[in-house]
């Protein structure tokens, strides 16, 4: 079987380099890279006809994996992972390594249940931070001022009570920064918030052509498209259901439907940041796609392209998420989803 040795840079278990020892006998590698709080994930399949995988050189679940794939030159650091899953197949004989984000750990996904009272989403956040040892990073890691403009952000957003119930760490966060427009995501040993704005600012990377697409499908839908939002809250105390409705931007369709939201809000000002950001994460997606293209390693989750030669649905696209495959039949292939951003 043939291997994919020359699009591997580097591969590595438990710190040390087997590079060299191990490319040989691997036949696909896929690195799955996501923006949000899901875990980014890699797989790496080995051919295992002499029985070595499967014996002697056996993977320890729980050691420390990280891979760099691409060409000479330009190459992708994939990060470190941590072996999870360890899968044999036959005929023919392989062995599938699956790993996810070392930062992913077991506590971080196991499910609890705690309140939270008269906190910011920061001191909630810190609170997961010191729980897991995690660090808080806002926009871009090593700029100061973006990760104080962020943790600002995090300040200002006062939550009165939320409770967690039965959610992992991982999810209750997503789920609560979510109601208010805000990306999270664990990366690395790192907590990372992004509003959509931000997001969506970011200057495009390169500009990509429909010639330049293997395959490729786009959508534009009305359906689960927004142009107000009603919130209501119902008081357990006394049974009252409050309401609060926030109308449309100047400019949206006013024929679009209205979402409802079941929130627990208490005040005017926190009803409006829910319902803001709501109707941003919910209309964000209006226009979705996929394509798929020879290898490039700049193409990664959270990045901003151009795409022309496809009419109405060319012009700034957000990449949600991306994969990386090298194998022998296709080489090296990138995948990505995307949203486009809407003017």
């Amino acid at each position: 079987m043939e291997t994919v040795a020359k699009n591997i840079v580097e591969i590595s278990i438990a710190g040390k380099n087997i590079t060299a020892d191990v490319s040989r006998y691997l036949s696909q590698i896929t690195y799955t890279d996501k923006e949000e709080a899901e875990s980014d994930d890699l797989s790496l399949v080995f051919e295992d006809t002499a029985g070595k995988w499967k014996s002697a050189w056996y993977p320890t679940q729980g050691d420390t994996l990280r891979v760099k794939i691409g060409r000479p030159g330009h190459f992708l650091d994939c990060g470190l992972f941590e072996i999870d899953e360890i899968e044999l197949n036959f005929p023919p004989d392989t062995l599938n390594v699956k790993a996810i984000g070392a930062g992913i750990t077991k506590d971080l996904r196991t499910k609890n249940n705690k309140a939270f009272e008269n906190q910011s989403l920061y001191d909630i956040t810190k609170y997961f931070a010191g729980k897991h040892n995690l660090k808080i990073f806002g926009k871009y890691f090593g700029e100061q001022d973006a990760i104080m403009k962020n943790i600002k952000l995090l300040e200002g957003i006062k939550i009165e009570r939320k409770t967690q119930e039965n959610q992992t760490d991982i999810s209750f966060l997503a789920t609560l920064a979510k109601e208010y427009g805000i990306i999270f995501a664990v990366h690395g040993d790192c907590l990372v918030f992004n509003t959509i704005d931000e997001l969506d600012e970011r200057r495009s990377i390169l500009t990509i052509n429909r010639n330049q697409m293997s395959t490729a499908r786009f959508v534009d839908k009305t359906s689960q498209i927004y142009s107000s939002a009603i919130i209501l809250h119902r008081n357990a105390r006394n049974n009252i259901v409050k309401k609060w409705e926030i109308k449309q931007p100047d400019g949206q369709d006013e024929k679009l439907g209205t979402l409802v939201v079941n929130a627990n809000v208490e005040s005017d000002d926190q009803a409006g940041a829910v319902a803001k950001g709501s109707l941003k994460n919910a209309n964000k997606d209006k226009i979705k796609g996929s394509f798929t293209i020879f290898g490039n390693t700049k193409l990664v989750a959270g990045v901003n392209i151009d795409l022309t030669g496809i009419g109405k649905f060319s012009g700034k696209w957000h990449i949600i998420s991306s994969s990386h495959t090298v194998e022998p039949s296709g080489g090296y292939t990138t995948s990505v989803e995307v949203r486009k951003i809407m003017e």
